[in-house]
């Protein structure tokens, strides 16, 4: 619980980072402070974390932060993050959902590999473009998402995409374009 540090801004790359090969990691849980800012790349990759919330005052999320955290199944983006970069949550098999705030605006290589997955749910009101590069530059017009944001599978044939804020149907129909497979 690290929800008593003050003044804490940043979580250091790799700090909780825990090696597979050394079996399965007792880290279930963790209180992020609210002063907290930055967390940093593969901060809490391959940990037995079950759920996360992410305080409001981050704004940085690094590169495969959550990667094979094969337990995780839920996670609390804040409103103020702008982008989900590379393999955010890679091979996070027990994520079956995942709310992506309005703020964010690019999503980078394999960031939503998560087998698993079932819904998703874009609170902002973008159009969806696609690049090929793994992390797309940030823009505030456009919802930049990699080629491959969930890896180079399709989305199962359950998977759901809900877009509470976007009415305009020429703007749905790119993550239509996007989300389904060509059976689907």
């Amino acid at each position: 619980d690290l929800s008593g540090t003050t003044g804490l801004t940043e979580i250091n790359n790799h700090v909780f980072w825990f090696d597979p090969a050394n079996g399965i990691s007792s880290l279930t849980s963790v209180v992020l402070p609210s002063s907290l800012q930055t967390i940093g790349a593969n901060a809490f990759q391959y940990n037995g974390l079950v759920e996360i919330e992410i305080p409001e005052s981050v704004t940085s999320i690094g590169t495969g932060c959550f990667t094979g955290c094969s337990a995780l199944e839920r996670i609390t983006l804040p409103e103020g993050l702008t982008a989900i970069r590379n393999s955010t949550f890679s091979n996070c098999s027990a994520l079956k959902g995942i709310t992506i705030p309005a703020k964010v605006t690019t999503i980078g290589y394999t960031a939503l590999y998560c087998v698993a997955l079932e819904t998703l749910v874009f609170e902002g009101s973008l159009p969806v473009i696609s690049s090929a590069e793994e992390n797309p530059d940030e823009q505030s017009d456009q919802l930049v998402l990699n080629n491959y944001v969930m890896g180079y599978s399709s989305p199962a044939g359950n998977f759901n995409v809900f877009l509470p804020n976007i009415t305009d149907e020429t703007t749905a129909e790119t993550y239509h374009t996007f989300f389904t497979t060509a059976a689907g």
